[in-house]
């Protein structure tokens, strides 16, 4: 839900919604059911990225983003209730009733290649699905994937024998477990996939774990407490936020200690290298389905606010510091600011992929590519990247 990349579904008992953008979020899964479980819990959604955000039905006839990159989206379009994979050129590749049915869904080294792991409704099931390139495969999986670069390469939340719940990183060469305590692990990823947050629930209290990616794979923190529910980030260059739907804590970059933020009613976070975009969606009798959308600065003091009609999420460019804010009659390019730089009508979703880059989605599930920058930015993978 991008915002961390994929979305997730929330789990069931409803602890939290989980996404973000990434990040999910979706039918079973998505972002949009967030939104309605925030809003039924007060008007707070609690995820990144991108699990079900939804409000009114009317709401949320439009297709969303669930995962993006340089090379293609995952798309949720919620009138079939099915994932579609987009590739770099806008030519959808797969139609997949059965991934928006999924806890976990997001994209492996490239998009479209996919997967998705769990059940979103939790109906006990355990299965994951690959989708790489043109070939699908549906494994009975014993353990949730978390995040993913391809099948021998996966971050995976699992029972081990005896009843122990266990944190996989799996690589081709070997295989890495540490002891997971609570239940309901939520893993929360950086758009450059350098970096993720691990929660898991024990009541009214949460662990969390700060997971960094280098040359040699995923490093794993030891556990610390919090009363946090979900998490945003951007990078190692940028801070983490830590929320609930009352309550804000942050850890700069490199360091894993928090401190409380001057920060209530987040429903949703996304961040650049000093600034924090919070919001909070609400739904009621007189005003209809809202997004207030705050701009904080890292000691939490708002630098600017908006409230818009409908329910939007947005995401901030950590290159840039532009954020992109869906609105109901179109995507808005916002400065750090809080001034409109630029309008995409006809747009009804939008995700930073690369510095001032977007994939943009129509409500034909059209996807598109605009990059709007001074200079140029590189790509993730190092490359220039100029294309409009």
């Amino acid at each position: 839900m991008p915002f961390a990349r994929g979305r997730h579904a929330p789990a069931a008992g409803g602890r939290k919604p989980g996404n973000a953008r990434a990040k999910t979020v979706l039918g079973g899964i998505v972002l949009l059911c967030l939104i309605a479980m925030a809003v039924s819990w007060g008007g707070a959604l609690t995820h990144s990225s991108p699990r079900k955000e939804g409000g009114p039905e009317t709401a949320f006839a439009a297709p969303v983003i669930l995962d993006a990159d340089r090379y293609g989206a995952l798309v949720l379009d919620p009138r079939s209730a099915t994932v579609v994979g987009v590739d770099e050129h806008g030519t959808v590749r797969w139609r997949d009733r059965n991934l928006a049915g999924s806890a976990e869904v997001s994209c492996l080294r490239r998009c479209p290649d996919a997967v998705g792991s769990g059940s979103a409704e939790d109906t006990g099931r355990s299965s994951t699905t690959w989708r790489i390139g043109s070939v699908r495969r549906v494994q009975a999986a014993a353990g949730l994937v978390l995040w993913a670069d391809a099948p021998s390469d996966a971050i995976v939340a699992r029972t081990a024998p005896g009843g122990t719940q266990v944190l996989e990183i799996r690589r081709s060469d070997r295989s890495q477990k540490y002891p997971l305590a609570g239940r309901d692990p939520q893993l929360f990823t950086a758009r450059d996939r350098s970096l993720a947050v691990l929660l898991t629930f024990e009541g009214q209290q949460a662990q969390y774990r700060v997971l960094t990616r280098g040359p040699a794979g995923w490093t794993v923190s030891k556990p610390s407490h919090t009363a946090a529910t979900s998490a945003c980030l951007a990078g190692q260059r940028a801070p983490i936020v830590l929320y609930d739907a009352n309550r804000a804590w942050l850890a700069p970059p490199g360091r894993s200690a928090l401190r409380a933020l001057p920060a209530a009613h987040v429903g949703r976070c996304s961040l650049t290298t000093d600034s924090i975009l919070v919001q909070r969606f609400t739904d009621d009798t007189v005003h209809g389905p809202q997004t207030a959308t705050r701009l904080l600065d890292t000691s939490g003091h708002i630098k600017w606010q908006r409230a818009d009609p409908g329910l939007h999420p947005a995401n901030a460019d950590l290159d840039t510091g532009s954020i992109a804010l869906p609105t109901d009659a179109s995507v808005l390019i916002l400065s750090q600011a809080g001034g409109i730089v630029h309008r995409i009508p006809g747009a009804v979703d939008a995700q930073f992929t690369s510095a001032g880059c977007l994939v943009l989605l129509d409500s034909r599930l059209r996807v598109s590519r605009q990059c709007r920058h001074t200079g140029a930015p590189h790509s993730p993978d190092g490359r220039r990247d100029n294309r409009p």
